[in-house]
């Protein structure tokens, strides 16, 4: 499944497969979205899929990009 990082990235149609199968490697997409400038363009489709798994699977990465892009909330100290 960890190769399907670099498929997911020239075929969506695999986003399926990962969303089922291994919601952990939801973390590296939006590692490596938010990291690489040529796939930021690929940022509103990731945080669909994060709204899409929030109830089955969540980590720090994930609960910050949906705090940052959906909920607007960023609480510094």
């Amino acid at each position: 499944m960890h190769w399907a990082l670099f498929i997911f990235f020239n075929h969506i149609r695999y986003l399926n497969a990962i969303q089922t199968n291994a919601h952990h490697l939801i973390r590296y997409l939006a590692t490596s979205v938010v990291v690489n400038k040529r796939r930021r363009n690929m940022l509103k489709e990731l945080i669909k899929v994060i709204q899409q798994e929030h109830h089955t699977y969540k980590d720090p990465i994930t609960e910050f990009l949906e705090c940052l892009y959906v909920n607007y909330v960023v609480v510094g100290f």
